[in-house]
Parts: C-alpha cells; sequence; structure tokens
C-alpha cells in the first residue's frame, strides 16, 4: 500500500498533464478538418494580404505614412494572419507548419515540406488573394493600353503586388514604423526584379505551349496566348506539360523570385544578406512546382 503523506498546503509536481486540446493523445484530424487547413484557413490569411499590399503600394509614396496610420487605426495584417491561424488551422497542421518554419537552409526546408505536403498546399493556397489582386492590376494595365502583351500586363500586376506587400513588410520592422529612401527602393527594386522574371518565365512558358499564372490572370484564359504556344501544346502530352510547368514556374520564376525578394528585405533591415535565403529558395521552389504542374497542362479549348 502506497504511504499517504499529510497534505502540506501544495499539490504534488506536475505529472506531465497537459490541457485538453479537443482530441485524445494519438488521434487525427479527420479528412474535413486536414481539407480545411489547405483551403479555407488559407484563404483567409492570404486575403489579408491584399489590403496589406495596397496599403504598402501607398508606403511607396508616403514613406511609409500610409502603413503607419493604418496601423494606428488598427489594421496589423502580421498579427491578423498569426490570430487565424492559431485560431483556425487543426493541430496536426501547425505541427507541419511549425516543422516547416524551424527548418532552416535550401534541403532542410525542402526535405521538411515534402514530408509535410499539407504545407505546400497551404502556401500555394494562400497566394491566390494577392494572384487575383495582381490579375485585376494586369486586366485594368491592359484596357488602358489594349496594345498591351498580355504576358506582360500579367507580370506587371504580379510586380505591382510584390512591390507592396514588400513596402509594408518591411515598413512593419522598422523601430520608427516608417520607410527610409533606401528601403523604399528596395521594396521597389523586389516588384522591378519579380515583374521582369515573371516576365521571362511567361515568355518561355508560352513557348512551351504551357498556361502561365499570371498571364491566364490578365487574359482570363488558360494556356498559351500565341498561335505557335498552342502548336507547341498540341504537341505535347499532359504529363509532359505538368512536368515543364513545374519547372518554368517552379524553379525559373518563384525560386528566383523568393530568393531576390528575401535579400532584398534583408538588405533594407540591416540583416545579414543570407538569412533565410535558402528556406525562401525551397518554398517557392516546391509552392510556385505544384502551381505550375497543375497550371501548364491547362488550356480553355481543351
Amino acid at each position: 500500500m502506497a504511504e499517504l503523506k499529510p497534505f502540506d498546503g501544495k499539490l504534488d509536481e506536475d505529472q506531465g498533464l497537459k490541457p485538453y486540446t479537443g482530441r485524445l493523445d494519438g488521434e487525427k484530424d479527420g479528412a474535413l478538418r486536414r481539407i480545411a487547413d489547405m483551403t479555407a484557413v488559407p484563404i483567409a490569411q492570404g486575403i489579408v494580404g491584399v489590403p496589406e499590399a495596397a496599403v504598402g503600394l501607398a508606403d511607396l509614396v508616403t514613406g511609409g505614412q500610409a502603413g503607419k496610420l493604418a496601423e494606428e487605426a488598427g489594421f496589423r495584417p502580421k498579427e491578423a494572419r498569426q490570430i487565424i491561424g492559431d485560431a483556425l488551422y487543426s493541430e496536426d497542421q501547425k505541427a507541419a507548419n511549425r516543422a516547416v518554419s524551424e527548418a532552416d537552409g535550401f534541403v532542410p526546408t525542402l526535405t521538411t515540406m515534402v514530408q509535410n505536403p499539407s504545407t505546400i498546399a497551404r502556401t500555394a493556397v494562400e497566394s491566390i488573394p494577392s494572384m487575383l489582386a495582381g490579375g485585376a492590376i494586369s486586366r485594368v494595365a491592359r484596357m488602358a493600353a489594349p496594345a498591351l502583351n498580355p504576358i506582360t500586363a500579367g507580370a506587371m500586376g504580379e510586380g505591382a503586388i510584390m512591390a507592396g506587400a514588400a513596402a509594408e513588410q518591411i515598413r512593419q520592422e522598422t523601430a520608427d514604423g516608417l520607410l527610409t529612401p533606401t528601403q523604399i527602393g528596395a521594396a521597389g527594386l523586389t516588384g522591378i526584379a519579380g515583374g521582369a522574371i515573371s516576365r521571362l518565365s511567361g515568355g518561355l512558358s508560352n513557348r512551351l505551349g504551357l498556361g502561365d499564372l499570371e498571364t491566364g490572370m490578365a487574359t482570363g484564359k488558360l494556356g498559351p496566348v500565341t498561335a505557335a504556344g498552342a502548336e507547341a501544346a498540341a504537341k505535347k502530352g499532359v504529363l509532359r506539360r505538368a512536368g515543364e510547368g513545374f519547372v518554368t514556374e517552379g524553379a525559373l520564376e518563384e525560386l528566383p523570385q523568393s530568393v531576390t525578394e528575401q535579400v532584398l528585405q534583408n538588405f533594407a533591415l540591416d540583416k545579414p544578406l543570407d538569412e533565410g535565403v535558402g528556406s525562401a529558395a525551397a518554398a517557392g521552389l516546391l509552392t510556385g512546382g505544384v502551381m505550375g504542374g497543375v497550371m501548364g497542362p491547362l488550356h480553355s479549348g481543351d
């Protein structure tokens, strides 16, 4: 029989009990819950990024005053995304997200994301609202200049969103909540470089007969935008177009865009230029590759 001890006013030491999370130990989240992790929740987080980029574009011409005023009025997109994630992601998804965020470098991040494929889908879906916003900008540009090449218009829309997002994200990390001329330049260069990379990748995709995300947003149609591109597509099977789409959108577009964006943000915030670059490259490769693999084979006329 266990020896009874007189109560001394203190409970026994913690025996490793954890608060109840809504499920039993070892219990996995259901299929519907996992689908929400990869669709509804990241969409909600992605929607926050649209006004964030819009405020960032205003930051570029106000030195960050627009963002500071918005923040003082209660607009805090970084906190909003965190709150949405904490409240709505399942415990399994939180663990997967945490594993990826703790990975450091290209190979560890690449490996961890492949081991947790829901993080790839989540990141891709989270980018959809911003892509739609970029598409709206590109369509306005085409209405203003009907002769504008749709591939160029798509790249312009993406570049604008990248510049705005970079400006506001940099401003959120500054001590005074404003932007210096150097930081404005870094954010602007993020958009210019990102747009140029998108234009090169989009042009290559068209020549290969692939559907391009940004061009599709600009035109509202799937597939290549030239007769030569359509002819090239007709000579290839779906699997080949999917593979080429993975390479063009992942390796040739999102990877260099992610690296450029991270390096310029590090420069703007006086951080080591290589900080987080490997992880950003891996995430860009996989996320862009998955989107390109899906978009590449699609054609409005198929």
